[in-house]
């Protein structure tokens, strides 16, 4: 049976969280295939985002979604993101 997340109830979690510190930042990158000689424009976001308020329950889904790589670009090794508590 396939996993029925209960959304409205992350989502209502989510908009509760609220960011402390902000050290993110845009990056521009490219790269170019070797099989195709093909220039292709990547970028992202790169930092630190502290959060606070997380439930565990959203805290569980992101920490899942990070496990799994999920992300832009994820198969060129971007899109990844880590979870980790903080002491209070």
């Amino acid at each position: 049976m396939p996993w029925q997340p209960p959304v409205d109830a992350l989502l209502a979690d989510a908009r509760v969280a609220h960011v402390v510190e902000d050290r993110m930042r845009w990056v521009d990158w490219g790269r170019t295939s070797e099989a195709t000689g093909q220039t292709m424009h990547l970028g992202g976001m790169i930092g630190t985002l502290d959060v606070h308020g997380m439930t565990p329950a959203l805290a569980t889904l992101l920490t899942m979604a990070s496990i799994v790589h999920l992300g832009k670009a994820a198969v060129f090794g971007n899109g990844w993101f880590r979870v980790q508590p903080t002491a209070t």
